[in-house]
């Protein structure tokens, strides 16, 4: 979609988002050590226990409550496909292979 495309939204609509956490991670600077599950937590810990820096990085998703209302019938069927047995995986891991290479 162009930005050209894309309406300009209404002073009257508030932009509400789900703020689902998506993806974490905590890398220590110091030792290299990095955790991708519980990351605030381990950071705090790790922190408390060696006094190393770490970083921590939070990733949500910041749509629209009514994001899957407002994509294209081509995007639906595109996300319902992946979201049958097997198929989410089968994508991952093809992906994942790519990215090897």
């Amino acid at each position: 979609m162009l930005a050209e495309e894309i309406p300009p939204a209404t002073p009257d609509a508030p932009f509400v988002c789900s703020e689902e956490l998506m993806a974490q991670k905590a890398e220590c600077q110091d030792c290299h050590q990095a955790i991708r599950h519980n990351a605030k937590l381990w950071a705090e810990r790790h922190v408390q226990e060696t006094g190393h820096n770490v970083h921590v990085t939070l990733h949500y998703d910041m749509r629209p409550e009514n994001w899957l209302d407002q994509a294209s019938p081509e995007r639906r069927a595109e996300i319902a496909e992946v979201q049958k047995p097997g198929v989410g995986v089968a994508l991952a891991e093809s992906l994942l292979t790519k990215r090897k290479h």
